[in-house]
């Protein structure tokens, strides 16, 4: 059986945690609202590749994709979180 003993930072961190979930946090996030509308700069597509937002029925994609190289196959990336936001810039950057 795992041992039930916390460090004092543990109990501090935890604490602080329930406190800013349960106050200045709880609205907005059981509503949805800091998800609803992200404010992050522009994202700007790196050299040597093209962007598009691809409008379907259901929701939109971006599909990026070296200048001028058709390949025919694509990499679908799907982000945890549940999928009720748009991508965020920091998971661009691999």
């Amino acid at each position: 059986m795992r041992d039930k003993r916390v460090s004092v930072r543990g109990n501090l961190v935890r604490d602080m945690m329930q406190n800013v979930m349960e106050t200045s946090l709880k609205q907005p996030i059981q509503s949805g609202e800091l998800r609803k509308n992200p404010v992050e700069p522009a994202w700007i597509c790196p050299a040597g590749y093209e962007y598009e937002i691809v409008e379907t029925e259901q929701f939109p994609m971006e599909y990026l994709r070296p200048e001028g190289i058709f390949t025919g196959r694509v990499i679908l990336q799907l982000h945890g979180g549940g999928y009720i936001g748009p991508m965020k810039n920091i998971y661009r950057k691999f």
